[in-house]
């Protein structure tokens, strides 16, 4: 809703959630996806921000988002293309890509993702509440979506466009002359654009005010004036940008220094007080995104749904998870770890102080995570002493969760738990002896001891941790909270538990195995993947083409995978193509490290990067 200057930054089954070419790896989403992971690891250009969740356009045209997903709007899509900018309204994207075009993915109620047909080139971008906008390539302005306030009714005189934003119910525009034009809402002013105000030359529309830019680095704002939002700080000093959120205002200071002013509750305008060497700002309702001149982003503020919280980190992806409540989180082998989605209980607090990670394990509603010095640490809801880790735990080498309690495989090869006993599931069996590894369902715990049999000690009236007297010794287990599932060391895989849902005849040698509320998830030796059960939320309408799966996981009612690619695919769309060689060419000649297209890593773009990518061409398809 509010972005940046010059440009004014102002299908869904399955959808690239994380992608990096440097590392061949892409993290693919199904189902009921309210959350995503982005990992930000390249530079980025410019931030957006919608309502609740935060975006920004990296430097080789790829778009990053975070923050509230329920209706796919940090989703996005397969192939979308190289962005030139982005524009994030309550609950939905839009991009401007490199060729003018424009594409929408979110909620779409109200039609403010149907982009016209006949819309043509553009050269800006804007969203709203329910709404989005562009400037054409002829400075004409374009709107679609709702229109119950007028907002999509554009002067029919209004002509030579050169900056747009939206607030959440209005339009605001700035012209080529400087004049500034606003239509849609207008109960507190917010569209009466001040009698002899100075040419503008960037406008930013907030809930109820606006902004705007002066031609001397001045600043107006006219509307409500709820919270401050329009007292204007004496000492401001020369101003870039502007954004308005919420009852409150962002300046971005010639001196690369952000100032804030209105509105504070979650500290979105305090904060942003401490940033230094800023190109770039947007802010969503109650937070603010920023890029850095050294591409660096930060996020402060409101951070209900992770929007303040930047993916971090540039390893390879080592560990999957997702949580029941369908938060997706990312372990990489440099040992950073990331969380993302609807951040209630503190499940997204990660610690500050959380040293390197092994490994991860995902609770209902904790985390616990394996330092690689062997000690354990976990956070999220407290009840049932779930993230209390035991003072007395020796150095582990594995821990596990699903529901609300704990176990952690100790190096002696003892077994220790705690949290939430209600079925015994922290009762551990004083006969269990040397445990090779461990597992655990909602009110279930399983071990696989020395000898390859499965042991398991709590569960449910429907018999998941009942395990059947002949299944031998097994791999791995998986469970619910009605139904396990474990691969035994032919790789087939056996079922029990009164909710297991039926399984496919034909599954084959499975290598990995995970489950849902009403649904299961096999990796098989070939790379494919295989689903069954049923959710309601189209867990077994897998992606077009989707092959090279190296890891799974599984939440409530959601499938995510752990995708193979390959270094050529240099914009990760999972093919080696046409895309892929337009941006070799465009860095044709360049030199350093860590490039992209340097596909033979000798810190040179040339013809032996073309070959390779030429020889590999659709390699990675499938």
């Amino acid at each position: 809703m509010r972005h940046a200057p010059g440009i004014v930054i102002a299908s869904f089954c399955a959808t690239v959630v994380w992608s990096s070419a440097a590392h061949a790896q892409r993290l693919v989403g199904w189902g009921f996806s309210g959350s995503s992971n982005t990992d930000r690891s390249q530079p980025a250009l410019k931030a957006a921000a919608g309502w609740y969740h935060s975006l920004a356009v990296l430097d080789d045209g790829r778009v990053a988002a975070w923050g509230s997903g329920g209706d796919k709007q940090v989703n996005v899509p397969v192939g979308l293309g190289a962005a030139v900018s982005v524009a994030g309204g309550h609950q939905h994207t839009v991009a401007l890509l490199a060729d003018g075009s424009v594409q929408c993915f979110g909620r779409n109620t109200s039609g403010q993702c149907n982009v016209p047909a006949d819309l043509g080139p553009c050269t800006a971008v804007a969203a709203g509440d329910a709404f989005s906008a562009a400037i054409t390539t002829a400075g004409a302005v374009r709107c679609w979506g709702d229109n119950a306030s007028g907002q999509c009714n554009v002067p029919a005189d209004l002509a030579d466009v050169v900056g747009l934003d939206c607030g959440l119910f209005f339009t605001i525009a700035v012209l080529k002359d400087g004049s500034v034009r606003c239509w849609g809402n207008n109960s507190s002013g917010q569209c009466n654009v001040p009698e002899g105000m100075g040419p503008a030359v960037q406008v930013s529309g907030g809930a109820k005010h606006s902004v705007a830019v002066l031609a001397d680095g001045s600043v107006r704002c006219w509307g409500s004036s709820s919270a401050g939002a329009l007292n204007v700080p004496a000492d401001l000093g020369p101003v870039e940008q502007v954004a308005a959120g919420n009852s409150f205002t962002m300046a971005l200071l010639a001196d690369g220094r952000v100032r804030g002013w209105g509105w504070n509750a979650f500290g979105q305008v305090s904060q942003a007080g401490a940033l230094t060497g800023v190109m770039s700002i947007a802010v969503g309702d109650s937070h603010g995104v920023a890029v850095h001149h050294d591409g660096r982003v930060s996020a402060w503020g409101n951070n209900t749904f992770a929007q303040a919280q930047v993916p971090i980190g540039a390893g390879a992806v080592k560990q999957i998870g997702v949580t029941y409540t369908s938060h997706t989180a990312l372990l990489r082998d440099d040992g950073t770890f990331s969380i993302r989605g609807y951040c209630n209980d503190g499940l997204c607090s990660v610690p500050v102080d959380l040293g390197p990670v092994a490994q991860f394990a995902l609770g209902s509603t904790h985390v616990a995570a394996l330092e690689i010095d062997g000690s354990v640490r976990a956070w999220g809801a407290t009840w049932n002493g779930i993230t209390t880790v035991p003072s007395d735990l020796p150095p582990a080498v594995q821990v596990a969760a699903r529901g609300s309690h704990t176990l952690a495989l100790c190096t002696d090869g003892s077994v220790r738990a705690w949290g939430e006993n209600d079925r015994g599931q922290c009762i551990v069996p004083t006969d269990l002896g040397p445990v090779q590894s461990i597992a655990a369902g909602i009110d279930s715990s399983f071990a696989i001891v020395a000898d390859g049999s499965l042991r398991a000690w709590g569960g449910s009236p429907a018999g998941e941790a009942i395990v059947p007297i002949d299944l031998g010794p097994v791999q791995q287990v998986t469970a619910e909270a009605d139904h396990a599932h474990a691969i035994r060391m032919d790789g087939t895989v056996r079922s029990w538990g009164t909710g297991a849902p039926a399984q496919p005849a034909d599954l084959g040698s499975v290598v990995q195995i995970a489950c849902g509320k009403d649904h299961v998830v096999a990796l098989r030796a070939n790379g494919t993947v295989r689903v069954w059960g049923t959710t309601g939320y189209d867990t077994n309408t897998l992606p077009a083409g989707l092959g090279r799966v190296v890891q799974i996981a599984a939440g409530g009612a959601e499938v995510v995978v752990l995708q193979a690619g390959c270094a050529q695919d240099i914009s990760g769309d999972g093919l080696v193509n046409g895309s892929d060689l337009a941006r070799l060419l465009t860095a044709w000649s360049a030199t350093g490290t860590g490039l992209a297209a340097d596909l033979n890593g000798d810190g040179m773009v040339d013809g032996i990067d073309l070959g390779a990518m030429l020889e590999a061409w659709g390699a990675c398809e499938g």
